[in-house]
């Protein structure tokens, strides 16, 4: 009988956004890094409450990811269109290349938004990125990582 790869086990559940940020969140805002070593996949979950920003802007939900150095992240660059896998309640405005998984123009309604993102093997760490167009604005959000790893333990089967 073989091991079992369980939810259980084989998931973990990360704080993708500061609760300070969350409450007051600027475009140009990075989230809390995510370490992916020893990860298979990833999915970034936000859930969106309300957001206030100047009319004819609007607020993007990106992925970045960085490089490993001796003193963490070396640099951190937006997500390619390879890279990200979409599950969007309500669509999604997104370019790709840019990182950006859904925007959120002036009078967005709340929503949970999400977007998994495919391992490359050469970045070792994730985050969420919030970008803006033609103003300064702010949302309340929370965001989580879950994230599938190959190094915690598996479950021993269960002889019936």
């Amino acid at each position: 009988m073989a091991n079992i790869f369980d939810n259980y086990s084989n998931l973990g559940f990360y704080q993708a956004l500061h609760p300070a940020i969350a409450g007051q969140v600027v475009p140009q805002t990075g989230g809390l890094t995510i370490d992916l070593q020893g990860a298979t996949a990833a999915t970034m979950i936000v859930q969106v409450g309300s957001t206030h920003f100047a009319a004819a802007s609007e607020l993007h939900l990106a992925l970045q990811h960085g490089l490993a150095s001796a003193a963490g992240v070396s640099t951190w660059s937006l997500v390619g269109n390879s890279q990200l896998i979409h599950s969007v309640f309500g669509g999604y405005n997104s370019t790709g290349e840019t990182g950006i998984f859904h925007s959120l123009p002036v009078g967005s309604d709340s929503g949970v938004y999400a977007c998994g993102y495919k391992m490359d093997n050469t970045h070792r760490y994730l985050r969420l990125y919030v970008s803006g167009d033609g103003g300064v604005g702010s949302m309340i959000a929370s965001a989580l990582a879950i994230v599938e790893r190959t190094d915690w333990p598996v479950n021993v089967p269960v002889n019936n």
